[in-house]
């Protein structure tokens, strides 16, 4: 691939900085659409969220004061070869970035809770990164700064093999309920079913990065996700949980093959601003940011 250490460096820092500083467009667009459709305290919010925004923006700045923890989605092209660590590139562009963007310093030690090395989001595992093998004559890598608030949000249960679907949809909505405005809605809920405890959860993470406007192109999985949005919106939870019509941005869901005897159910969130960006880099070297 044709593309130096220090040139990949650049564009994972410029990668993490688009990520904190700015929503995505169909977020963006889905806020403004909820301004319309919100009524007093939900309207307050809305156009609060959308004003932070927009300063964010100007100011060049993260649109949040927790601006996560580092964690990175590799898709590599089987034809990939670089000629640098790439784990060890990514690291040196979330340290710059945690220095000059700034980032908040929130990766610490998970039994001391002390700060890890020179305080700035690596060390002990972090960055994390998911890698993936892929048929693409590309490098594909989405970056998520996982905040807190969401991440408490997150919940596994290992349902009977015999579970009825109405019972997951009741887990999935209950859930909903209990989580109430701790996510920071309107949010994005990613939802992980099959596989196992781990993949259920990392399908959930994985769910949450699809744009709020692609349905599951399982026409029954589609339509799970249709319906738990209303069903969630109905509840009344709304923005920041200050009542609305609101609670969810989208509902996304992944699934894949489980063992007969296992029905884990997963469900993570992303807060109203949907932060993450993407890059694709070409065998040639090209960027494109999405």
């Amino acid at each position: 691939m044709n593309i130096s250490k220090e040139k990949f460096i650049e564009t994972i820092y410029n990668l993490i900085k688009k990520a904190v500083i700015s929503s995505p467009i169909e977020v963006k667009e889905a806020l403004k659409e909820c301004l319309l459709q919100e009524e007093e305290h939900g309207q307050y919010q809305i156009s609060l969220m959308l004003e932070n925004l927009e300063l964010a923006t100007e100011k060049k700045c993260p649109l949040c004061q927790d601006t996560g923890v580092p964690i990175f989605f590799v898709n590599m092209g089987r034809c990939i070869n670089l000629n640098f660590d790439i784990k060890e590139a990514i690291k040196e562009a979330v340290i710059e970035a945690t220095n000059k963007i700034p980032l908040r310093r929130n990766v610490v030690h998970p039994i001391t809770r002390k700060f890890i090395g020179n305080n700035d989001n690596t060390g002990f595992g972090f960055p994390y990164c998911w890698f993936d093998l892929t048929e693409e004559d590309s490098l594909e890598i989405t970056f998520l700064p996982k905040g807190g608030g969401s991440e408490n949000m997150s919940v596994l249960k290992m349902m009977n093999s015999v579970t009825r679907l109405e019972e997951v949809e009741n887990f999935i909505v209950e859930t909903a309920i209990n989580f109430m405005g701790k996510p920071c809605p309107p949010y994005i809920m990613g939802v992980g079913i099959g596989g196992g405890s781990d993949i259920a959860l990392h399908l959930a993470k994985k769910a949450t990065l699809r744009k709020i406007t692609q349905r599951n192109s399982d026409k029954i999985v589609a339509k799970l996700e249709e319906d738990f949005k209303k069903r969630i919106n109905d509840l009344g939870i709304g923005p920041m949980g200050r009542g609305g019509k609101n609670t969810v941005l989208a509902v996304n869901i992944e699934t894949i093959g489980v063992h007969t005897s296992v029905y884990p159910v997963a469900i993570t969130n992303q807060c109203w601003p949907g932060r993450k960006a993407k890059v694709r880099i070409s065998l040639n070297g090209d960027i494109q940011f999405e």
